[in-house]
């Protein structure tokens, strides 16, 4: 079973993974690099204040603790622990024109994944409107990206994504129990 899931890796990277000079490279660098997300961010959190008010603060606590938590669970834990190479770094993919920066030896799991799904998550608990939907097509685009960009296998963005969707639901729990009793205090 676990070798056949191996595979299914290997032959899915293949498929998605494309050498430098291809006709999404542009797009596909513009999702993955942090930065040009800032205007959804400031989006974000220009609608939680709009939504919240006084109680804004706690949503944007929840969304800042589940990134940070993403990040450490796959940056800090999963990649030291499982230690599976990433794909410019794998011995089996020495053959394939690796071109682009690959980051750290190790990428499971795709903590860009797990970032960008946690927040999407917690946004669309938040919000259940349509552009809460396309914060979620954007954490699909980021993890896609990664792959596609060959610094990911797919398991990895799959791995992170979960981890950031699971985390985001635990974080959502509480604090959909915490908002309900802060704005009936407001009111």
């Amino acid at each position: 079973m676990l070798e056949a899931l191996v595979n299914w890796d290997y032959w899915a990277f293949e498929v998605i993974y494309q050498p430098a000079g291809h006709a999404l490279d542009g797009l596909m660098s513009t999702l993955s690099a942090k930065s040009v997300w800032i205007p959804l961010y400031l989006l974000i959190v220009q609608q939680t204040i709009y939504k919240y008010g006084k109680a804004a603060w706690l949503p944007l606590l929840a969304m800042i603790l589940v990134v940070i938590a993403a990040d450490q669970m796959t940056s800090a834990w999963m990649k030291p622990y499982f230690e599976r190479l990433r794909p410019c770094y794998d011995p089996l993919l020495q053959d394939m024109n690796f071109t682009r920066r690959c980051g750290g030896r190790f990428g499971f799991a795709s903590s860009h994944a797990a970032n960008t799904m946690g927040l999407a998550v917690l946004v669309n608990c938040l919000f259940k409107n349509s552009w809460a939907k396309a914060v979620g097509l954007w954490a699909f685009g980021v993890a896609y990206s990664r792959v596609y960009l060959g610094v990911h296998f797919p398991l990895d963005v799959i791995a992170g994504m979960g981890t950031g969707a699971l985390l985001s639901l635990a974080i959502w729990i509480l604090l959909k129990w915490q908002l309900q009793s802060d704005l009936s205090a407001l009111q």
